[in-house]
């Protein structure tokens, strides 16, 4: 039975049912804060009424009674303290007058009065294992001595000053034989003694954790977890000090702690995020310096000097603190006033300082070296984590780049990058073996392999040889790890968002589990910060995480081997809370059991079949780490999965015994040995019992008796049936018989009119004429049916008739005849118009299906059977084909399936004789039109001969005169007498024949290339050269005009196979025609650009550019184009004429890239001869 005491009495639960003790049954309202029984069951109570009168209760015959009345020397003159019941369930009265023991009837001083003076009184608190008696003495109200006492003799416990002893209230022995004391007021006593009988001591108080100091009463589970009882605070757990936290409510003044240091005197030192600086003793803390106040920023290490100074590393430079001031010493060890300083160590005498985005600086104490990327190659100049190896190598961690290793033993710097012999960095990366280069952290366990801790990449080891791998496939809780760290029994500690992570490593050096650590275990600070790790001397793990500093001891973490009680705690019905007390569901059970209200002895209907179990497992140590796994009996084979789910469904069993079983594990993975389980049956429906069955089975077997002899009359009536049906039937497959061979015959007569068939269709199609094509196919239809009639009707487009020609009748060819498409009563106009075929055996009843009315015959004698097949060609009716026969009845469906195939035929050969026709009449007008060109072609070349000749013979006459003419105007010119007028006017002369000079000369040069006359002299030629020259001989008019002449060489030999003399002469045109068409005062571009294979001269002015037009005209003799010269002068037309012809002549090729208003650039490209 449960025992409760409330502030309105006192109950009692057996499981089932509460029972209420109040007023009625002597219990007046009021605080109780002790209950117990001693070995004859009798229950005993103490507290205080609503009146502050203390109470001493026991029950006897269902009735609480006031001890206190029954013995006036208690409540005479005297004051109760409290009450004790020893091992022996002897009942200790502690009072303000002396102890008293009540012995089955007898109440009487105890002998343990006898300890103390006569003013003192004496409490008992706590019997221990070793048979100790704890007690408090002290003259009332000081109680402030304690003693054990055993055999007779008093040993004192000397509890430190710094305790205080007031306030005794309960007391506890743990499992592990430690003493545990409330204080009330003022905390726990935490009280151990070893195996030498030392004493130590532990204070709990609201400055190192408790909640609350008003502690009322101490107890200790089965897992040895100790939980108090708290006056305001609850009811509070203390595992063990496994993990501590230091966040704001101990005194920190930030919480975001990023690193940890231990100096000589064994101060711990906090550096935080913001610039703070915290120090804690082990039991006081103090903020030396608050963020608000810090000149530092960002801590990011602690180091002691030799002088017991310590060393700062901040994102804000590098700080000495000689406990009165902070200095920054940037200076002093050789680094920038700016520096950042991401991480540091000794190596020696020598400090390595990580400077960000500036690598390493070693100092020696007088100097400072740099090892950068530059002259070391190590992998960044960002390096955000320095480690000296158990070999003294130095790692350094980078962001992004991966780590770098610097070999050791001389530390020196390296000599320069280019001589790599002997060098002594090795760089590793994600192409070297790293699974990820975002490296925060590195630590060395205790086989010399070194564990990076990686942003994204998990854990990554490295044995001196390759890299292996540990994420969260192989059981971390996160790929994120911000800090790496090994404890002294050589387990690697990683540092996350989740908590911590520890890697239990053997002494194989091989992992053998992963536990994790959250705020369920007491790492309460949550996520881990970057580096923020710390192992001091007595191995305790500290870690500087977003909510404080968390401190590890490793011999506080002891293995949890106490199994969970497990419980099955409901079982539902779909769904649905039950209680199963109701009366509704007492025909399925025989009754409930206690505590947990489960059916017993339960069988379900078989419509009550889906059921639910909900269970719990109680492990106070850690609870939220909880697993199960449960199964069915009857239906599981195997346990589930492991969960921490607490409900197990299923639904729709079928008829059966079943037990569910549910088994649990602690948070270190104990199971439970024997699993928690429930029994239960669901009966079976009545169509599932065996009385059910039974009965089928009988009327199953009687229905089969009675089908059986039903089916041997059956088959009697049915055997003289079929023996008449098989009579009938021989009868008809005689009849049949006959058919069949009629039909054979027919199909025979069928496959021999289809090999027919293709001969027929090539016969046919061979023909290119109308007339042939009629006689062919009226030749190939009369051989294979009867065609008295046969014709084929063409349409007339022209005349909106059908014409028939060469139609035959009894072998006569009829005169050709037409029928007009208006007359619809027409056979051949109603198949054309509906591209239909027309099948009649008796005209005289079936033509109704066609036309509206009887018609004569269009031609020859009137005929029964006829059959009309519209030709067609690319979807659109172009004739008919008929035949026709005077009997009815002539035709059936395979004469007509002929005609389909042989009209088929007959259209394609009658497309073959239009387009025949029409290819002839066009190939006869194509040869008169090349009798007519080859005549005017001869007649061309006649008259382009002859005026070659006469263009020779003109140039050639006005050649020497003009010659001699400009040789006596030259003359004239130099002579000195005349005047200027005569001057000026000889100038014109000489300008004017100068012109006629160079039109004779380019009509002569057109002569000659029209008429294949040129003599080309090919060299290898430097297209440059050749230009100069050109350039040379425009100088003064390009001065003239106020024209730049710039020339690009962007290839610096351009050579050509060309004649260099008609170069000269295309290069003089180009030129010529960029000056005449361009401003004054503008420029004119040359360049030579190679282009695959190609050497190109591109020659670009500033004029006016051309048109659409003129670039079509360009290049042909004689075309005067829009764009005008700028300066006045004159233009033959035949300049680029003659520069195409010379080009082409030399294999080459030229063209205009040009805009309206853009101005024009002309091209001239050869192959290139390199």
């Amino acid at each position: 039975i449960l025992w409760i005491s409330t502030s309105k009495g006192i109950a009692a639960y057996d499981g089932k049912t509460f029972k209420h003790y109040s007023v009625e049954s002597g219990v007046s309202d009021g605080q109780y804060f002790w209950i117990n029984s001693n070995d004859n069951g009798k229950v005993w109570v103490f507290g205080l009424d609503n009146q502050g009168t203390r109470k001493i209760l026991y029950l006897e015959n269902d009735r609480f009674h006031n001890f206190i009345d029954e013995y006036p020397e208690l409540s005479e003159d005297n004051q109760i303290i409290f009450v004790f019941l020893d091992k022996q369930k002897q009942f200790h009265i502690i009072t303000q007058n002396g102890l008293y023991r009540f012995d089955e009837n007898r109440l009487e001083l105890s002998p343990l009065e006898d300890l103390v003076p006569e003013n003192q009184i004496v409490i008992p608190f706590l019997e221990d294992s070793q048979g100790y008696l704890w007690l408090a003495t002290g003259e009332f109200p000081n109680i402030n001595n304690i003693y054990r006492y055993r055999d007779g003799k008093l040993q004192p416990v000397n509890l430190p000053d710094s305790i205080p002893t007031n306030g005794f209230r309960f007391a506890l022995e743990d499992s592990q034989g430690n003493i545990w004391i409330s204080l009330f007021g003022t905390g726990v006593l935490k009280i151990t003694i070893d195996y030498t009988g030392k004493e130590s001591f532990q204070m709990f108080t609201r400055s190192n954790g408790l909640p609350n100091n008003m502690i009322n009463n101490i107890l200790e589970d089965r897992e040895g977890n100790i939980w108090f009882g708290s006056n305001g605070g609850g009811l509070i757990k203390y595992s063990s000090d496994k993990f501590v936290a230091l966040n704001l409510e101990d005194g920190l003044s930030s919480e975001i702690v990023w690193s940890i240091f231990r100096d000589s005197r064994g101060d711990y030192w906090f550096g935080t995020a913001g610039g703070a600086i915290i120090k804690y003793d082990g039991s006081q803390i103090e903020n030396v310096l608050t963020e608000d106040d810090s000149p530092i920023g960002f801590v990011r290490k602690f180091l002691e000097l030799d002088n017991g100074r310590l060393l700062i590393a901040s994102m804000n430079g590098l700080w000495e603190y000689d406990g009165q001031q902070f200095k920054q010493v940037n200076e002093k060890y050789g680094l920038p006033h700016t520096a950042r300083i991401a991480d540091m160590i000794r190596d020696g005498n020598d400090f390595l300082i990580s400077v960000l985005g500036q690598g390493v600086a070693r100092f020696n104490g007088r100097e400072t070296v740099f090892i950068t990327v530059e002259k070391d190659d190590i992998a960044s100049n960002n390096i955000n984590h320095l480690m000296k190896d158990s070999e003294g190598n130095i790692w350094m961690a980078s962001r992004l780049l991966g780590v770098s290793k610097y070999q050791a033993d001389p530390l020196v710097a390296l000599e320069p990058k280019e001589q790599k012999e002997g060098s002594r960095v090795v760089k590793y990366d994600s192409e070297t073996g790293l699974n990820n280069n975002n490296i925060l952290q590195i630590a060395e366990d205790k086989s010399g392999n070194l564990w990076f801790a990686s942003y994204g990449g998990g854990l990554n080891i490295f044995d001196g040889k390759k890299f292996t791998y540990l994420d969260t496939e192989h059981g971390l809780t996160s790929d994120n790890i911000y800090s790496v760290i090994a404890d002294d029994d050589g387990n690697i500690w990683a540092g996350t968002q989740n908590g911590v992570d520890k890697i239990t490593i053997n002494d194989q050096g091989e992992i053998e589990t992963i536990t994790n650590y959250d705020k369920y275990d007491g790492f309460t600070g949550i996520e881990a910060n970057s580096m923020a790790n710390f192992k001091d001397d007595e191995g305790n793990l500290w870690f500087g995480t977003i909510k404080g500093v968390m401190r590890y001891k490793p011999s506080a973490d002891q293995f949890n081997p106490t199994a969970p009680v497990t419980n099955i705690t409901k079982m539902k019905l779909f769904f649905e809370d039950v209680d199963w007390s109701e009366t509704s569901y007492q025909k399925y059970l025989s009754g409930v059991r206690s505590w947990h209200q489960l059916p017993q002895e339960l069988v379900l209907p078989y419509d009550m079949n889906h059921v639910s179990f909900s269970f719990e497992a109680l492990s106070f140590q850690v609870p939220e780490k909880v697993k199960y796994q449960w199964k069915l009996e009857g239906l599981d084979r195997d346990w589930c999965p492991v969960t921490s789910k607490t409900e197990a469904v299923y639904p729709n069993l079928p008829a059966g015994a079943y037990t569910f079983q549910v088994k649990a594990s602690n948070n270190d993975g104990v199971w439970n040995e024997v699993p928690a389980s429930f029994s239960f049956n669901i009966q079976p429906a009545w169509w599932d019992t065996w009385w059910f069955r039974s009965f089928l089975t009988l009327f199953i077997l009687g229905l089969i008796i009675v089908f059986y002899k039903w089916r041997v009359h059956s088959i009697k009536q049915k055997k003289n049936e079929l023996e008449h049906m098989v009579e009938q039937k021989t009868k008809e497959v005689v009849k049949q018989k006959d058919e069949i061979l009629v039909q054979s015959k027919k199909l025979k007569e069928s496959y021999q009119n289809l090999e027919l068939l293709s001969d027929v269709g090539k016969s046919i199609t061979a023909n290119l004429t109308v007339g042939k094509i009629v006689d062919t196919v009226y030749e190939n239809v009369n051989s294979l049916m009867s065609a008295e009639i046969f014709w084929i009707g063409i349409y007339n487009e022209q005349k909106n008739t059908i014409e028939f020609n060469g139609a035959i009748e009894d072998g006569e060819k009829l005169p050709s005849f037409s029928c007009k498409l208006s007359e619809d009563d027409r056979l051949a106009v109603w198949c054309f118009k509906n591209r239909q075929e027309v099948f009649i055996n008796d005209y005289s009843t079936q033509y109704r299906k066609y036309a509206g009315r009887e018609q004569d015959a269009i031609a020859g004698k009137p005929t029964q059977s006829i059959i009309y097949v519209p030709l067609v060609s690319q979807d659109q009716a172009f004739g008919v084909l008929s035949v026709q026969s005077y009997q009815k009845n002539a035709y059936d469906e395979i004469h007509l399936c002929l005609i389909r195939n042989i009209a088929v035929h007959t259209e394609i050969a009658l497309e073959n004789a239009s387009a025949y026709e029409k290819i002839s009449e066009q190939s006869h007008g194509l040869l008169h039109q090349k009798k007519q060109i080859e005549a005017k072609n001869t007649e061309l070349l006649e008259l382009n001969n002859e005026k070659n000749h006469l263009i020779g013979i003109v140039a050639h006459d006005l050649r020497n005169p003009l010659t001699s003419a400009l040789t006596i105007g030259g003359i004239l010119k130099s002579d000195e007498q005349l005047t200027d007028e005569q001057r000026e006017y000889t100038e014109h002369i000489l300008n004017a024949m100068g012109r006629m000079n160079e039109m004779v000369g380019r009509i002569l040069d057109i002569k000659a290339i029209e008429s294949n006359s040129l003599e080309l002299d090919l060299q290898r030629t430097n297209l440059a050269e050749v230009l100069n020259e050109v350039h040379e001989s425009f100088k003064d008019v390009l001065e003239n005009k106020g024209l730049e002449f710039l020339v690009n060489m962007d290839h610096p030999r351009p050579v050509a196979l060309v004649d260099r003399n008609y170069l000269t002469q295309i290069y003089e045109n180009l030129i010529s025609n960029a000056i005449k068409f361009s401003p004054p005062k503008r420029k004119i571009q040359v360049g030579f650009f190679k282009n695959n294979g190609q050497i190109i001269t591109a020659i670009k002015d500033q004029g006016p550019g051309l048109t659409q037009e003129d670039m079509q005209l360009l290049f042909q003799k004689y075309q005067k184009l829009s764009a005008r010269p700028t300066g006045g002068e004159q233009s033959t037309g035949l300049g680029l004429s003659i520069v195409k012809k010379y080009v082409e002549a030399m294999k080459g090729s030229v063209w205009c890239e040009s805009k309206p208003g853009e101005g024009a650039i002309f091209k001239v490209q050869f192959d290139l001869q390199d």
